[in-house]
């Protein structure tokens, strides 16, 4: 028998970065999880007790994923969707977790860069890279847990591979303390010349070629397509800061998302629709930022609340 407030406590976290990994959404992974749960306690009189139970839960919060993200992605979208960013500091311990679950906790194919590339991937071809890559689920495993036939899991996991090569050698691995401690030293140079408008450091800090992009979900003022090239985003960061004589920020913080440091903004909005607080992930090649990711809609409170 399983005691199912056991199972519900042990696996919710896990499951929770199953669904954040196939939906880049937060909270919606964690609304995902919660049906998941609810759909084990409506047929566990139908489920053979003897056998573990997180094939089955990972099967419904994957196929429940697959379900959301086909939902979402057609839907009508103002400007550029982003996901949302997943707190890392202080995930709990894999320890005593059955091997994928393990791995659902590990950094690995959690970096925001490649969580953004995932929207170029079909759900099916998300979810079978996800199940293949990281859970080292085999073939026939995958085929039965998305109910495909395996030359569908084999033609999926080869144009996933395809559309998101060469970042997935790159971009799969969790982040050094290396890459991290770096990520971290650019941030601040930049909220330091920001602050003082140091554009000779402001410029040495942009890579040429750095795309900005922005996601406001509608709420409030954001560029609707990516901005290309360092000037445009320099002139884009320089026109959000606050007129002079106001204070440039109530509050920065450095924080970690998706493994990596990330920036928390609260700023005095220096025009109408401008937003009061924002997220900041960044790409960096280990010399320059290459990308500038900034969201400024509202995000459910199980993380932190962006906007007003």
């Amino acid at each position: 028998m399983h005691d199912i407030n056991h199972t519900i406590r042990a696996y919710q976290a896990p499951l929770h970065m199953l669904a954040y990994r196939m939906l880049g959404d937060w909270a919606q992974a964690e609304d995902i999880v919660q049906e998941a749960f609810i759909k084990l306690t409506h047929n566990l009189h139908t489920l053979d007790t003897s056998k573990p139970l997180h094939p089955w839960l990972i099967r419904v919060t994957v196929n429940l994923s697959r379900d959301a993200l086909r939902h979402r992605q057609s839907q009508a979208y103002i400007g550029p969707w982003l996901p949302a960013p997943a707190p890392t500091e202080n995930l709990p311990s894999s320890q005593h977790l059955p091997t994928p679950l393990q791995q659902m906790l590990s950094l690995e194919g959690l970096r925001y860069k490649l969580m953004v590339l995932f929207e170029l991937l079909s759900p099916t071809q998300r979810a079978v890279l996800i199940l293949r890559k990281l859970c080292h689920y085999s073939t026939r495993e995958c085929a039965d847990t998305l109910e495909l036939s395996e030359d569908n899991v084999k033609t999926s996991l080869s144009r996933a591979m395809k559309a998101l090569h060469p970042h997935l050698e790159h971009d799969w691995p969790a982040p050094s303390l290396e890459e991290q401690h770096t990520l971290s030293l650019h941030i601040a140079q930049l909220v330091q010349a920001l602050m003082t408008s140091d554009l000779q450091n402001l410029e040495q800090l942009l890579h040429h070629d750095m795309i900005t992009t922005s996601d406001a979900g509608g709420e409030f003022s954001a560029a609707l397509k990516p901005i290309l090239g360092a000037a445009r985003t320099l002139r884009f960061l320089i026109s959000r800061l606050p007129s002079k004589g106001q204070s440039p920020a109530e509050s920065v913080e450095l924080i970690t998302c998706n493994g990596l440091p990330t920036l928390t903004l609260v700023m005095t909005p220096k025009k109408p629709r401008f937003a009061t607080r924002s997220v900041v992930l960044f790409q960096s090649d280990g010399h320059m930022l290459t990308a500038i990711n900034i969201i400024n809609k509202r995000i459910k409170k199980c993380f932190l609340v962006v906007g007003n």
